[in-house]
Formats: C-alpha cells, sequence, structure tokens
C-alpha cells in the first residue's frame, strides 16, 4: 500500500479512480464535441447562435431575478433615450 498523504490508498483503486476521471473527461469532451455540432446546424438553418446562447443561459437564471433586470434595463434605457432626444432638440 502507498500512503498518500494521511490516508493509505491501495495503488490499484487510486489506478482505478484516475481512470474513472479520464473516461468521464472524454465523455465531457465528446458531449462538448455535440453541443458544438447542434450550434453549428442551427447556424446552417439560419438561427442567430449569438441570440440562441443568450436565451439558453436567460432560461437557466432565477425567473424572479431576470424580471428584474429586465425591467431595470428598460428603466435605464428609457432614461437614455429621453436625455438624448433632449440634447438632440437643443
Amino acid at each position: 500500500m502507498t500512503t498518500v498523504g494521511h490516508n493509505s490508498v491501495p495503488g490499484a483503486d487510486l489506478v482505478k479512480f484516475v481512470q474513472r476521471v479520464e473516461n468521464i473527461d472524454d465523455q465531457v469532451d465528446a458531449l462538448k464535441d455535440d453541443r458544438k455540432e447542434v450550434f453549428a446546424e442551427a447556424k446552417a438553418a439560419g438561427f442567430d447562435v449569438k441570440i440562441m446562447r443568450k436565451v439558453i443561459a436567460r432560461r437557466k437564471r432565477d425567473k424572479a431575478e431576470l424580471a428584474e433586470e429586465d425591467s431595470l434595463i428598460a428603466v435605464y434605457e428609457d432614461r437614455v433615450n429621453e436625455v438624448m432626444k433632449e440634447l438632440l432638440s437643443d
């Protein structure tokens, strides 16, 4: 048995854990490639991938936080537009 840190870990068990993590990493890489392909297909079908990514990100967020952010953005945009209109009319 090999001593690692304060724990004694049998070498064969350590190798199994490392191999499992490496296998998971390979699966993650494959999923990333699949994801990339889906976005490429969507782009080829005429969809705006940048907007799709934003939609996906927004769907993951808390609905209340998202609504509050949207509300504040609208307030800020309205105020900026008002000020710009005033400046241009002078």
